[in-house]
């Protein structure tokens, strides 16, 4: 049988999460919670370069429209 990565289980869990207790769902997954949240956190948050892109992208915008 073919194991799944972690950022698959992380996601599965990130779905039923509204349904039952994330520690619950963390258990049967076989990760960690606090592994979990991270995953949260950095689906959440930008690095500086995803940053520095996005302003980009707008400063082209702002350019394209003017």
């Amino acid at each position: 049988m073919e194991e799944r990565s972690a950022r698959e289980r992380y996601k599965e869990i990130q779905e039923l999460a509204h349904q039952y207790p994330v520690q619950l769902l963390c258990d049967l997954a076989r990760v960690s919670r606090s592994g979990y949240y991270k995953w949260i956190k950095r689906q959440t948050s930008s690095s500086p370069k995803q940053l520095e892109i996005k302003i980009s992208r707008k400063r082209s915008e702002n350019v394209i429209q003017e």
